[in-house]
Formats: structure tokens, C-alpha cells, sequence
């Protein structure tokens, strides 16, 4: 009959310490360098440093997104707010974007301590920047491309600027250093 002949396993393995890449059979393995080596051997501060840079960058879009939006905002006289079942049958609470606030830093505070105790934070910093980043990208192209109505009559908007780039520029750094929260002005009705 037929004597089958066991071969040795041959396995493709990445060293994900080194970054290189070799055939290994029965324990050999050749030394060819990946194309990923040196993105791989980066630093991870430097990764998270290119994460906050990427983050920096897209709240500042965001941002701008947003003033863009309530600049373009319909009047209210002409265009009221969207029926809504809930909203129009619930009271409706005075400080409720500064309760809003409030409770976003509290959870904000509280997960960086969980996040800081955390033996891997770079690594998970790093995801929160890149994961949100991608949001804010996409929710700047949503306000731009869905002007909505102002959605209450007694929110306080910011007052519209005059459509020059400067005025623009200058609002967008105060909505930028404020974090988005709400400040004296009012909200951005845009977003």
C-alpha cells in the first residue's frame, strides 16, 4: 500500500515584538522585515501623540461645523420646532443644559480615574481619541447637510455672526476652548 509520509507544518508568523516576518519550519525562520515594522516599533506615546493631534483636529471641524449651523439656522417666527410627542408634554426645566454639563464632567472625571488606574492606558486612550474623532467627523457632515428648525422656543442661541471668516473663525474658537459646553452666550441652535 501507500506509506504517507508525514511533512513538517509550515506556519507564516509575524513577530509582533520585531516586526519581522518568516516561514517557520521545525523552528527556522528567515529574517525578512515586514512593511509594518516601523509602525509597529513606534512608540506608543507616539501613537497617542498622533491620536490627540487627530483629535485636536477634528473637535476644531466640529466645531466650525457648528457655527456654520447657527449661522443657517431658519427663523424661528417663520419655522417653528418639529412636533414631538414627549418634549410637548414634559415641563420643560430652565437649567437643564447646565444640569447636562454638569453630569457630563462628573462622568468624564469619573472615567478618566478608572481609565488612569488602568495598566493599559495609552493603548486605551488612544482608541477613545481615534473612536471619537470618527463621530465628530460624521456628525459634522450630518449638521451641515440637515439644517433643522431651533428645537424650543425658549433656548437661548448664540447670536448669529455676520458671515465674514473672521467673525467665524473667532465664534469657532470660543465654541473650540469651551469644550462645548454651554457658556453665558447660550447654545450653537445648529447643532
Amino acid at each position: 500500500m501507500f506509506s504517507m509520509k508525514e511533512e513538517p507544518e509550515r506556519h507564516t508568523c509575524i513577530d509582533i515584538n520585531n516586526g519581522r516576518i518568516g516561514n517557520n519550519v521545525n523552528g527556522t525562520s528567515t529574517d525578512v522585515i515586514s512593511p509594518y515594522a516601523e509602525y509597529r516599533s513606534r512608540s506608543p506615546k507616539k501613537k497617542l501623540g498622533i491620536s490627540v493631534i487627530y483629535y485636536m483636529i477634528c473637535m476644531w471641524i466640529a466645531s466650525f461645523c457648528s457655527v456654520l449651523a447657527n449661522d443657517w439656522v431658519p427663523d424661528k417666527k417663520f419655522h417653528p420646532s418639529l412636533p414631538d410627542i414627549v418634549f410637548d408634554n414634559t415641563p420643560i426645566l430652565p437649567h437643564g443644559n447646565t444640569v447636562t454639563d454638569w453630569l457630563i464632567m462628573c462622568i468624564v472625571v469619573l472615567s478618566l480615574a478608572v481609565v488612569l488606574s488602568n495598566k493599559n492606558r495609552l493603548i486605551i486612550f488612544r482608541h477613545f481619541f481615534c473612536s471619537i474623532c470618527t463621530m465628530y467627523l460624521m456628525r459634522s457632515v450630518t449638521i451641515l447637510v440637515t439644517p433643522l428648525p431651533v428645537p424650543a422656543s425658549n433656548l437661548p442661541c448664540w447670536p448669529q455672526t455676520d458671515g465674514s471668516l473672521q467673525s467665524i473663525l473667532k465664534a469657532t474658537l470660543t465654541h473650540y476652548t469651551s469644550a462645548s459646553i454651554t457658556v453665558k452666550k447660550g447654545i450653537l441652535c445648529g447643532d
